[in-house]
């Protein structure tokens, strides 16, 4: 049985892991940028926002609840490799309407970028770990511009 203490202490966790959710703050601080390099690689605007969006919630919903470790093993990288075996590439490119080629296209462009913010969140590795395991995976259109 968890104490009140112990209880308590997990609230406060999940509360600061809530507050400092690593995905909204990529996305809201690198969703230009991200958006002008997919474009550079063949996405329309449109594609680019839905690409963003779709990623950053199959990413989360990927890694929701697994060990800290696996997750900082696969975003610490620059290649996209551990991610793409992880992340159901299918379901996102079924969601919307790109191929699968695409969507890995994406995640080569994705991976560098996310893997450096990663490396520097504020709330370190592990912070930037648990919020995409606990972290909401709640909509990230209004994100991405």
């Amino acid at each position: 049985m968890t104490s009140y203490t112990g209880r308590l202490q997990q609230l406060e966790l999940a509360q600061r892991v809530y507050q400092m959710n690593f995905m909204q703050k990529f996305l809201g601080e690198n969703g230009s940028e991200l958006s002008e390099r997919l474009q550079d690689s063949g996405f329309t605007a449109e594609q680019a926002a839905k690409f963003l969006s779709e990623a950053a919630s199959g990413i989360l919903n990927a890694y929701k609840h697994k060990e800290l470790e696996l997750i900082i093993s696969a975003l610490e990288m620059d290649k996209p490799t551990k991610l793409l075996n992880t992340v159901n590439v299918n379901a996102i490119s079924n969601n919307i309407g790109m191929s699968s080629e695409q969507v890995t296209a994406g995640f080569e462009v994705l991976a560098p970028i996310m893997s450096k913010e990663f490396v520097k969140y504020s709330g370190g590795i592990v912070g930037a770990a648990a919020s995409i395991a606990w972290g909401s995976t709640s909509n990230f259109h209004n994100l991405v511009k």
